[in-house]
């Protein structure tokens, strides 16, 4: 697939990186096995944080990579796109082209596959194990390979509603999915926003299947600290937690009040203690750990790893 097909010109880059000047040299010493990463990476207002210059938000989608994943701390990336619709293989050929060996992706499946309804009618494909097998999965490691180190299947707040009300057939929908789907070396995560659903059973179910629940800060979920003891609880067989908004704040008003991105606006100290917390945890089960942030959690997702990164090392070092 050509340049013009993927949608920039040449003419458009290269994004240079950052110039780093020493400020997060040392956190190049993050412990092998912990991926941390932003969802998605296409913000012009990471300009002198992670890009050189004010690049426009479509440049960065296609080239901005490989500066993000120039940085020590930012060992991994979400690829949002995902989840509007299904990507080729060209194009998860193109982003793995942009990071080195050692960089792991979060793919998100596609939500036409996610929904139980769709337009209001029931969604045929919902759930499919031959559609996100076909659709998602097998382009994402025909163009990224090993690089590919979690997929998402992420349920809204609306279809966990309708999942409390039919609570068996969505188990049984989703053991069928993990029955049914070959992710090759990546890890299936699920999330659910519904503190009602993820509870011990829906942590059984997946750990039959060797899945992986997602933590998730989210104003439709209990505080993480709930969510944690319960996980760590279950030894599931891998980390990954989606710091999404600041507990009990609402995505549009984060986006308002944090914009442009490149600086912290609302730090919470107590969400940040869980999750190295939880990355301990990791590191001592000898299991990966993938962590992403949004920008919509603190005010600017790098900046919010980095002080994950930061607190982790202090504790390794005490």
């Amino acid at each position: 697939m050509s340049s013009a097909q993927l949608g920039f010109s040449l003419d458009d880059g290269p994004v240079v990186a950052a110039p780093a000047e020493g400020r997060f040299d040392h956190l190049a010493a993050l412990p092998a096995g912990v991926f941390l990463g932003t969802s998605s990476w296409a913000f012009p207002g990471w300009q002198g944080l992670l890009y050189d210059r004010d690049w426009p938000a479509k440049v960065l989608s296609r080239q901005g990579l490989a500066a993000h994943a120039a940085q020590p701390w930012l060992r991994s990336a979400s690829i949002d796109r995902a989840f509007y619709g299904p990507l080729a293989a060209a194009e998860y050929r193109h982003y793995a082209s942009q990071v080195g060996p050692d960089f792991r992706f979060v793919v998100k499946t596609w939500q036409a596959l996610t929904e139980p309804r769709t337009e209001g009618q029931r969604n045929r494909n919902f759930l499919s194990p031959a559609q996100v097998q076909t659709r998602v999965i097998n382009p994402a490691l025909e163009g990224a390979g090993d690089r590919i180190g979690q997929l998402l299947v992420q349920f809204s707040p609306g279809a966990c509603r309708l999942f409390e009300r039919h609570r068996v057939l969505f188990d049984e929908r989703l053991a069928t999915l993990l029955r049914g789907i070959d992710t090759g070396p990546a890890q299936v995560v699920v999330e659910v926003r519904s503190p009602r659903l993820f509870d011990e059973n829906f942590l059984a179910l997946l750990r039959e299947h060797e899945a992986i629940p997602c933590l998730t800060v989210h104003s439709a979920m209990a505080p993480l600290a709930t969510q944690w003891a319960l996980v760590r609880r279950s030894e599931p067989p891998a980390l990954s937690l989606r710091w999404n908004l600041g507990h009990g704040r609402g995505y549009e008003a984060a986006k308002r009040d944090y914009a442009p991105f490149n600086r912290l606006v609302a730090e919470d100290q107590d969400t940040r203690a869980v999750v190295v917390d939880a990355i301990r945890f990791a590191l001592d089960a000898g299991i990966p750990a993938t962590v992403i942030a949004n920008n919509k959690a603190e005010g600017c997702a790098p900046l919010t790893l980095a002080r994950v990164a930061e607190a982790l090392l202090e504790h390794e070092e005490n």
